[in-house]
């Protein structure tokens, strides 16, 4: 596919996540503006201000990734993509954010998946991180967080092997390939181990000199998540908030109906805040790329 070709196909792949968007956000808004309380500011602000945090680490993580790029291109890209992720459902969100990396990175759609990819790795490896410690409690029931242990634990050891370990056998497989199949065949094998190895070749230079930056940056993230949702619920003495973080996203993998509606009233209340905080930047970011879009993507540092 040309250069031409696949811009063209990541603009239409804009004006879908535009409507999917602003659709979501419409189908939301009467459910979630019922949800939403007004409690005391004192109960919200600094839960609020670490939330707030916690994205601006994801956007900086996210800039570290996508290299040159302008500050306010970045925190642009950023808000549009993470307000799509919270209101779009089944996850359509990521289908957005790897549109939105591909469009920047010049119309590569391999990067923009490798992009999002390293990104998730990232936060698997901070979920395991999290359950193992966990999993020292006697007390604590297991059970309800074992989809994300499962799911985290594959997906890093799927990570490795897809990038690291098979394409160190990619020359014996080419070899094996030629010498065993004919035809239209061996043509077709040959060309997806030559994906394989053009998305490994991509990702190792996302991470060279930067796996001990991505890491922290990566731990401030969930460490303010942690810490907004131990405020909520004002148990910062306890293993409480930790369980509480983990089953959320357990309770997004297996469906789970406690993940609509929380038991704790405070914290109902913060997750329809936190998408509102999340949605009206977002809309702002959405029109403010119609400008952007006009503009050719090329390198241009991370700059003003």
């Amino acid at each position: 596919m040309s250069l031409v070709s696949r811009k063209r196909l990541l603009f239409w792949g804009f004006g879908v996540s535009a409507v999917l968007f602003v659709g979501s956000l419409a189908l939301w808004l009467p459910l979630g503006w019922s949800r939403t309380g007004f409690p005391p500011a004192s109960d919200l602000i600094w839960p609020i201000v670490l939330y707030a945090m916690a994205h601006g680490a994801r956007m900086l993580r996210l800039g570290l990734l996508l290299g040159s790029i302008r500050l306010r291109k970045l925190l642009g890209l950023y808000l549009y993509t993470a307000a799509c992720s919270a209101v779009i459902p089944f996850k359509l969100g990521e289908l957005v954010r790897v549109n939105e990396f591909a469009w920047q990175q010049s119309g590569s759609i391999a990067r923009g998946v490798v992009i999002v990819w390293v990104e998730r790795v990232f936060d698997m490896v901070a979920l395991g991180a999290m359950i193992l410690v966990i999993l020292t409690r006697t007390d604590v029931e297991v059970a309800p967080i074992a989809p994300v242990l499962w799911l985290s634990t594959a997906f890093v050891l799927a990570t490795l092997c897809f990038f690291f370990v098979l394409p160190e056998q990619l020359a014996t497989l080419n070899l094996h390939v030629i010498r065993t199949y004919r035809d239209e065949k061996a043509v077709r094998i040959l060309r997806v181990l030559e994906t394989i190895n053009d998305l490994s070749q991509l990702a190792r230079p996302l991470l060279s000199g930067r796996m001990l930056t991505l890491a922290f940056v990566t731990l401030f993230i969930w460490c303010f998540e942690l810490l907004a949702l131990g405020l909520l619920t004002r148990d910062l003495n306890s293993w409480s908030p930790l369980l509480r973080l983990v089953s959320q996203f357990a309770d997004i993998i297996i469906h789970r109906p406690a993940h609509a509606a929380s038991n704790d009233a405070l914290v109902s209340v913060f997750d329809q805040w936190k998408i509102q905080i999340l949605c009206v930047p977002g809309i702002i970011a959405l029109i403010l790329f119609r400008k952007w879009r006009r503009a050719p993507s090329q390198p241009e540092g991370l700059t003003r």
